[in-house]
């Protein structure tokens, strides 16, 4: 579960450094997509516990 969440971090990280590198107007997408990732991660959280 840790490994997982640190797995998670570096992810986000990565998209986060990738992000501000490319224009302002690919931003909104980019959000959603981080949006959709994070609730993906919260949800392998829930089959983890389970």
């Amino acid at each position: 579960m840790l490994s997982a969440f640190g797995l998670a971090v570096m992810m986000i990280g990565a998209i986060v450094v990738h992000l501000r590198g490319k224009e302002a107007r690919e931003g909104l997408p980019a959000l959603v997509l981080l949006v959709f990732l994070i609730l993906l991660i919260f949800g392998l959280f829930a089959v983890d516990r389970f």
